[in-house]
């Protein structure tokens, strides 16, 4: 009969293995944003800064990027978690709800 302690002691090399494989504990990137989204073609956003209807949006300007957008979660990145999509998007993107980091 195998007590809790034996049961547990017998385990632990088996999480151990478990946790260092690949892939596994690591959590799933978050998905990409397109610009055919709904809520994307809302705030038009678009993969290249450069490619903003300039007449539509006429408060953006080129220094307007994800980059330094103050929902762009990881400044530095080549791509990150945005707080208005739940979404990864470009450093090089813009949307309508560009807001600067400061």
């Amino acid at each position: 009969m195998t007590n809790r302690r034996q049961f547990v002691l017998r385990l632990l090399p088996l999480a151990g293995a478990f946790a260092l494989q690949p892939g596994i504990v690591r959590s799933a990137d978050p998905p990409e944003l397109s610009e055919g989204d709904p809520l994307a073609k809302a705030l038009g956003f678009v993969v290249d800064a450069n490619k903003v209807d300039q007449a539509k949006y006429a408060t953006y300007t080129k220094e307007q990027t994800c980059a330094n957008c103050l929902h762009f979660k990881t400044p530095g990145a080549v791509k990150a978690l945005c707080d208005i999509f739940s979404k990864s998007v470009p450093k090089g993107g813009w949307c309508s709800a560009w807001a600067k980091r400061v």
